[in-house]
């Protein structure tokens, strides 16, 4: 497929004004994409090129954001709503996709539904044991989208990040904030409990790069999974990432010898204190997006620094303003 053929296409944002919205939204301008986005209360970007009033509830509205042949990036969680409701309006997009003929639903989930599976190595193929409430909706909604695509008239791809990082993200802003300016003594304790726990984290620039990468795939996607996360990285640690943050503060590593708690230990204490993950060791593969085509554009390791960095700045901006 070429550029020009790719540009016949429109992209359809809903939830643009999100986190992950914001940088998708950067992304395919910068390649002069065609953007609809579906505008309710949050402010959009400046640069897009089509706004749509509306809400996920009212039909009419979805209908005239969706237009023909495109493709629908879904990234809303209605975290406030019932289930009930999240279940309404995804059946609303999917009516909406369908009586406009759009092309393909690209819907962002997470990787989190698995739960309490305790595999060390979680793929597409791992049975899902969503536990708390969060898992519990988003493994509902991926459900009723399959169950609303199974006629193949519309594609449907799923994407499943981990633990996403990035500018103006709030993962990792609570680790910072401890290692800057919360106790030391809760800090060497909460490092000996965690050590190289697995983080589980993924830049958003890798999110968005596995995004663009379903929307412009060429060959029909129906009901396809797809686990995006930066566990490949061997830095990908608690211990790794404690110390880079300590580093960049210019902070020195703790005084004393840290005791290392058995992995054992800690997920029993992860199940006392009613987690979801309760394997230190767990990682998430990319094999099947990999296997598809897709290719990793940005290190987990300077990735990690960036936001840092960034972050500091940003910090720092704030304060003086």
């Amino acid at each position: 497929m070429t550029i020009a053929n790719k540009m016949q296409s429109d992209i359809v944002i809903i939830g643009a004004s999100g986190f992950i919205g914001r940088h998708l939204v950067n992304k395919l301008h910068s390649r002069s994409q065609r953007v609809r986005l579906l505008a309710h209360k949050s402010a959009l970007p400046s640069n897009s090129d089509t706004v749509i009033q509306g809400d996920l509830f009212d039909l009419e509205s979805l209908e005239k954001l969706i237009t023909e042949n495109s493709i629908v990036v879904n990234l809303v969680y209605l975290s406030q709503a019932t289930l009930e409701d999240n279940l309404l309006a995804s059946k609303n997009i999917v009516k909406a996709c369908k009586s406009k003929k759009a092309k393909r639903l690209v819907h962002c989930s997470t990787a989190v539904i698995c739960g309490r599976a305790m595999e060390d190595y979680i793929t597409e193929e791992t049975v899902d044991r969503p536990f708390d409430d969060y898992e519990k909706v988003k493994c509902a909604i991926e459900n009723t989208l399959l169950e609303q695509t199974k006629d193949h008239s519309l594609e449907l791809t799923i994407l499943r990040p981990t633990c996403v990082f990035g500018q103006h993200g709030k993962n990792l802003l609570m680790l910072f904030n401890d290692l800057a300016s919360g106790s030391n003594y809760k800090n060497y304790l909460k490092s000996c409990l965690y050590n190289k726990r697995t983080m589980n984290l993924v830049s958003v620039n890798n999110v968005v790069s596995a995004m663009v990468f379903l929307i412009d795939y060429q060959s029909p996607l129906h009901g396809e999974r797809f686990i995006i996360s930066d566990d490949e990285a061997e830095e990908n640690n608690f211990r790794y990432v404690e110390k880079t943050i300590l580093e960049i503060l210019q902070k020195p590593d703790y005084a004393f010898p840290r005791t290392i708690c058995p992995g054992s230990v800690l997920s029993l204490i992860l199940r006392a204190a009613k987690k979801s993950n309760l394997n230190p060791r767990r990682k998430f593969q990319i094999t099947k997006l990999q296997k598809f085509g897709w290719r990793r554009e940005f290190a987990f390791q300077s990735e990690l620094r960036q936001f840092i960095e960034w972050y500091i700045e940003y910090s720092k901006r704030k304060s003086d303003s």
